[in-house]
C-alpha cells in the first residue's frame, strides 16, 4: 500500500480534458427558444428572452449564448464591457459553488481569452434549502447573504447575482444589502 507521504510526493499528472463542442451565438435577437423541453431549459430561454427585451434599461449592447464552454452565455455592455453569464433555476450552497466552478473554468476557455470579461453575472428564479429562509428581523432572504458572503468573488473578478422570477428582476442593490452574521 502507498502512503499518503508517498502519494503526496508524486507530481499530479493529467491529461487535456476532453473536447466539447463548442456553439457560440453571437448577439442574439428574440425569441429564443428553449433548446429542450424541460423547465430549466425554459427558464434559460426566458432569462435570454427578458435581457433581450429589456437592453436599454439593463445597460446592455449585446447577448451571447453559449454551449460547451461552462457558461451559458455572455453579455456586452453599453460600455463595451462584457460579463459571463450563467443562468441556474434554482440557487443554494451546492449551484453557488458550482457557479463560481463554471465562471473559473470558463476564465480558462478561449472564447474567454478572445473575448474578455470583467466579471460574471449568475441569474437565478428561487433559492432553494437554508439560502431560502428569512427571519422576522429581516426579511432578506439568507441566500443573498450567503452569495455576498463566500460567492461573490472568482479569481479577483466580480460575481454578481440577480433573480428573475415573475418578469420582475431583483439584485442586491434592490431588496437591500446583506447584513454580515455574527458568529459561525
Amino acid at each position: 500500500m502507498e502512503s499518503l507521504s508517498e502519494l503526496f510526493r508524486k507530481p499530479i499528472e493529467s491529461g487535456p480534458p476532453p473536447q466539447k463542442q463548442v456553439k457560440l451565438e453571437r448577439q442574439l435577437s428574440p425569441p429564443i427558444v428553449p433548446t429542450k423541453n424541460t423547465v430549466p431549459a425554459q427558464y434559460e430561454a426566458e432569462v435570454f428572452n427578458f435581457m433581450l427585451a429589456n437592453k436599454a434599461s439593463l445597460g446592455i449592447k449585446a447577448v451571447d449564448q453559449f454551449s460547451g464552454v461552462l457558461v451559458d452565455g455572455a453579455v456586452e455592455l453599453e460600455d463595451g464591457s462584457r460579463l459571463a453569464l450563467e443562468i441556474k433555476l434554482k440557487m443554494n450552497w451546492n449551484l453557488a459553488c458550482r457557479s463560481g466552478w463554471q465562471f473559473e473554468g470558463f476564465l480558462k476557455t478561449q472564447e474567454a481569452e478572445q473575448n474578455a470579461v470583467v466579471g460574471g453575472l449568475v441569474v437565478f428564479q428561487e433559492f432553494t434549502a437554508d439560502w431560502a429562509r428569512t427571519t422576522f428581523c429581516r426579511p432578506l432572504q439568507d441566500g443573498w447573504c450567503r452569495w455576498y458572503e463566500g460567492h461573490c468573488v472568482v479569481d479577483e473578478f466580480p460575481v454578481h447575482l440577480a433573480r428573475l422570477r415573475s418578469a420582475e428582476w431583483e439584485t442586491i442593490a434592490k431588496v437591500g444589502e446583506p447584513t454580515r452574521r455574527q458568529g459561525g
